[in-house]
């Protein structure tokens, strides 16, 4: 894709849509997803090739999740590490489908294609960068051959979906050390991965002096505002591990890997070997 292709994409972006606009006509922006042959499921390989519009699109958000610091750390090294380099390549593809050919799932990650099949990425729609953020973080997972439970997998990507909107909401802010600050007048109405990723945080930032960071208050009533007792941290981490269950719960919803499971189609207890993004090599 050539730079001024990619600046089309780049128009509708979210926030920082000026500066990466900017550095499309500069010719900053890298060709991403030509050149590479991918078959849907089903097909043989070289049946059909990746759409490299929707790889523009999910290099842009992805590049701009790692600059920005709009997911957490961990991600951020899966992405510079591997999804971007094979982005970048072609050899990491996005396959538009319609919503029928995924049935029950919002877009998949293809191990054996190394592809993601999505519907097309609407850049300005902050549900659809962060659908598509659980994917590339999927895919970043079989770069870095991070063998899992399929649940654990599930976890970590749904996890950084939701992060991404909570950071993009100003609601959490990386800080120094790896620490990250939550910032809300009441949590409660989060969801519940919402609310487990803020108490881990917040329990964190008290462990490491830096109660500072904690400024909201949840369903208790109190105001977490720099308070730095061991009480309060406590609490934190007591409210952390309440929340495990609920969250594991909501994840396996959004995903739809509960009803999978419970149809015998997936198992959530299946160890995913990761076998690298094959295609790059």
């Amino acid at each position: 894709m050539s730079a001024s292709a990619l600046l089309i994409v780049l128009l509708a972006a979210p926030a920082s849509a000026e500066r990466l606009t900017d550095r499309a006509r500069a010719g900053n922006v890298p060709s991403v997803g030509e050149g590479r042959e991918v078959a849907p499921s089903g097909a043989a390989r070289g049946a059909s090739a990746g759409d490299p519009a929707e790889a523009g699109k999910a290099y842009a958000i992805a590049e701009e999740a790692v600059r920005e610091k709009q997911v957490p750390a961990w991600a951020r090294d899966l992405l510079a590490k591997h999804v971007l380099p094979a982005l970048k390549q072609g050899c990491l593809a996005v396959i538009k489908v319609d919503e029928k050919d995924i049935p029950g799932s919002a877009a998949v990650y293809d191990s054996d294609l190394d592809a993601i099949k999505t519907p097309p990425i609407d850049v300005r729609d902050g549900a659809s960068r962060a659908k598509t953020l659980h994917e590339l973080v999927h895919a970043g997972q079989d770069g870095a051959k991070k063998g899992q439970m399929r649940e654990d997998s599930e976890a970590d990507a749904y996890a950084v979906q939701v992060e991404y909107l909570l950071r993009a909401a100003e609601v959490m802010k990386e800080a120094e050390g790896g620490l990250v600050g939550v910032t809300a007048p009441n949590v409660s109405g989060l969801g519940a991965v919402d609310r487990l990723l803020v108490y881990r945080y917040a329990a964190a930032n008290v462990k490491a002096g830096r109660a500072d960071l904690n400024d909201f208050s949840d369903s208790s009533g109190m105001k977490f505002k720099g308070d730095a007792t061991p009480d309060v941290r406590q609490y934190f981490e007591n409210m952390a591990s309440t929340m495990e269950s609920s969250a594991k719960n909501e994840w396996a919803m959004a995903t739809n890997l509960g009803a999978m499971a419970g149809s015998g189609i997936r198992n959530t207890k299946e160890f995913l070997e990761k076998d690298g993004l094959t295609r790059c090599r």
